[in-house]
């Protein structure tokens, strides 16, 4: 197993960072009412769109009823079979399913449309045990193909936006959470051999990707 997956936060005091996309998350569970909508992540690849799709999805589903999908893969008869199989509940400890549409600026327009109605269709909505996740790196514009206006889609999900401040770096050149967690990694796992400092530079010099700074370390990047 590689090191990213063998990290990979399992629970949501696993997940470093993104402190408003969690408070947005526990504003929801405490009204009981997570399962039902749709979200959509925006963020920096490497920084924990999938993790935070699968941590939403696992507040009703358990995680062999949790299905994540590339967008362009997905075509209008898969997302009938995602609205097929919504309807009915999973067995396991949770009743609910959830699906992670990754990279979703792939959709093409054909697509896009049978979503636009699997997630908000007055005749048939989603079941309260359903959750689907959109994941995309864009963090400005978004043009899905064949669209020049995704507002359709943004409009109908609850919009969620990973931190990029302080991710790094915090306050006065403190090393953030991210080079918190990647030193901690290195630590666990005996590949440890540099100050904090050199993990903050490694975490710059990849856009703050940690998922590749933790392929790094793994490599033994860190070690004298």
């Amino acid at each position: 197993m590689q090191l990213a997956e063998k990290w990979r936060p399992k629970t949501w005091d696993d997940l470093v960072g993104h402190d408003k996309l969690k408070a947005t998350i526990a504003r929801y569970r405490q009204r009981g009412c997570i399962g039902g909508r749709s979200f959509f992540i925006r963020g920096p690849s490497g920084c924990g769109k999938s993790t935070a799709g699968w941590l939403i999805c696992a507040e009703t589903a358990d995680p062999f009823n949790i299905e994540e999908i590339d967008a362009r893969r997905l075509t209008p008869a898969g997302v009938e079979q995602i609205r097929h199989d919504m309807h009915y509940r999973a067995l396991g400890g949770k009743p609910g399913k959830g699906w992670i549409i990754s990279e979703a600026q792939g959709l093409n327009k054909a697509t896009l449309q049978s979503l636009l109605v699997l997630i908000d269709s007055p005749t048939e909505p989603m079941p309260d045990w359903a959750v689907v996740v959109f994941c995309t790196t864009i963090e400005g514009q978004l043009t899905l193909e064949g669209m020049d206006d995704s507002g359709p889609l943004l409009s109908r999900c609850t919009e969620l936006q990973l931190d990029r401040r302080g991710w790094v770096t915090a306050g006065k050149g403190a090393p953030g959470p991210a080079a918190l967690r990647l030193y901690q990694i290195a630590e666990a796992e005996g590949l440890n051999g540099k100050p904090i400092a050199a993990y903050v530079k490694l975490l710059q010099s990849l856009n703050g990707n940690l998922r590749r700074a933790i392929q790094a370390v793994d490599s033994g990047a860190m070690l004298d």
